[in-house]
Parts: structure tokens; sequence; C-alpha cells
């Protein structure tokens, strides 16, 4: 009797073993790290003084640039960024000048020139050196985010 409750455990911690395995495996196919965009400069963390570029290497022919600005959704277009007046007009594209007071930058390439830096709020606006976030995201030629892909590089200012 205490035999088969030992077998039993020993079942038991193997079985649970497999499974760890198993979804430790899966992990690590389901959350590999996308390099489809490395971000060449500036390199992290570094100081950067406006105006600077930001270049990346990828393949795609347009993106979007979010420097100190969440990106926006998958799916989602610069429209989700415009004021209520365009919003109204189904017509109506936020331009890059709009846009880049927002900072926000359009590329067809792989860089975009960033003139300047909007003003931090919080602990970290009142460091030497604040930490500033760009991310780079694909879009299409409708100006919507395509895939769920997000490269970001924090620099300071």
């Amino acid at each position: 009797m205490r035999q088969a409750v030992v077998v039993r455990a020993v079942w038991a911690v193997a079985l649970a073993g497999l499974v760890v395995l198993a979804g430790a495996a899966a992990g690590n196919r389901t959350f590999r790290n996308d390099r489809s965009v490395d971000i060449t400069s500036p390199a992290p963390l570094s100081i950067v003084s406006t105006p600077f570029d930001i270049n990346w290497r990828g393949s795609a022919r347009r993106y979007a640039v979010f420097v100190d600005v969440a990106p926006i959704a998958v799916g989602g277009s610069f429209r989700d960024l415009a004021d209520p007046n365009c919003q109204r007009d189904p017509r109506c594209q936020p331009g890059d000048a709009y846009l880049s007071r927002l900072g926000v930058y359009t590329a067809t390439g792989n860089h975009v020139s960033i003139p300047s830096l909007g003003d931090l709020i919080g602990v970290s606006a009142k460091q030497p050196h604040p930490l500033h976030v760009a991310t780079v995201v694909v879009m299409d030629g409708h100006g919507r985010r395509v895939g769920s892909g997000a490269w970001r590089v924090e620099f300071r200012a």
C-alpha cells in the first residue's frame, strides 16, 4: 500500500515536470524577440541634443515613431490622434505638422529627424538629463498600424 502511494507521488511529480517543460518550450516559441526592426541610434540611454535622428534597420516601407507618447493601437490610424473636428470628417487626416506637435513622426525610410522634445512631467523631468522614450511601429499607406511589433529605445536629453 505504501509503495503504491510512493509510485503515484513519483508519477505526479514527473507529470508536473513535463507540464512545466512543455510550457517553457512553448513560451520560447510564443514570446521570442521580434528583431524585424533594429534601432541603431540613438544608443540606449545615450545623451542626445536636439535636433537629432532616430535610425533603424527594417524592411517595411512605412513607419511611425512615437516620442514620449504611447503608440496607437494595432489596427488604429493617425485619425485616432486627430482633434474632434477632424475626427468628424471622414476625409480628414492629421498632417505631419499636427502629428509632430504630438511627438509623432512618420517615415518612408529608416530614420526620422526629431527637431525638439516636449517637456516631461513628474520626477524624471527634474533629472539633469531626463529619460525619453521613442517607439517605432510599422504603418501602412493609409496611416494604419500594421502588426503588434513595437521597438523602443530610451535615451536622455
